[in-house]
C-alpha cells in the first residue's frame, strides 16, 4: 500500500462526532476478520461521542490528518493507552500514533504502558513490543451492552 503524507495535531472541541465516526469506520474496516458485523454494529451501538471529549479537554487525544481528513487518532491516559483507530493501514500511521500515545502515557517513557487489544490488532501491538498479559473483556462498556473478548497487553521501555 502507498504511504501517504499526514499530521498529527492535538484533537479540538467539537470534534467528537467526527471521532466517533472514524472509530465506527476503522472497526468495520479492520474487526471483521475476528467479531462478525452484526457483533461490531453491537459493539458501536451504546456508545456515544461524547466520550471523547474529556481526554479532548485534557489534551490527551491527537488526531492524524491527510488532505485535511482525519484517518486515525490516539487516546491515552498515565499508563494506558484507551483508543487507538485508523481507517487504513499498512502505512505507517498506526505505528506513528502508537508511539505518540507510549510517550504521553508512559511519561517519557518513564514507566510501562497497557492496553486492550482488540483481537485482530493483537499481532500489530506484538510488532511493536507489547506482551500479552491476559484475555479479557473489554473494559468501560456501559451497563447490558454485550461484552467484548479482547487481549490485555503491555510493554515496558
Amino acid at each position: 500500500m502507498k504511504s501517504r503524507d499526514f499530521i498529527i495535531r492535538p484533537a479540538r472541541p467539537g470534534e467528537s462526532e467526527a471521532l466517533f465516526g472514524l472509530a465506527t469506520l476503522s472497526a468495520r474496516t479492520f474487526c471483521g476478520t475476528h467479531y462478525g458485523s452484526h457483533f461490531i454494529d453491537t459493539w458501536m451501538a451504546g456508545l456515544e461521542h461524547k466520550a471523547y471529549e474529556p481526554s479532548i479537554a485534557a489534551g490527551r487525544l491527537v488526531i492524524a490528518e491527510s488532505a485535511s481528513q482525519p484517518v486515525g487518532f490516539v487516546e491515552w491516559n498515565p499508563g494506558r493507552i484507551e483508543r487507538l483507530y485508523v481507517t487504513e493501514g499498512g502505512q505507517g500511521l498506526g505505528g506513528a500514533l502508537l508511539r505518540l500515545g507510549e510517550q504521553e502515557a508512559s511519561g517519557q517513557g518513564r514507566s510501562p504502558v497497557e492496553l486492550e487489544a482488540a483481537l485482530n490488532a493483537i499481532s500489530f501491538y506484538e510488532r511493536h513490543g507489547y506482551k500479552r498479559l491476559e484475555p479479557g473483556i473489554f473494559s468501560g462498556r456501559p451497563p447490558g451492552m454485550i461484552p467484548i473478548p479482547m487481549m490485555r497487553m503491555w510493554k515496558t521501555f
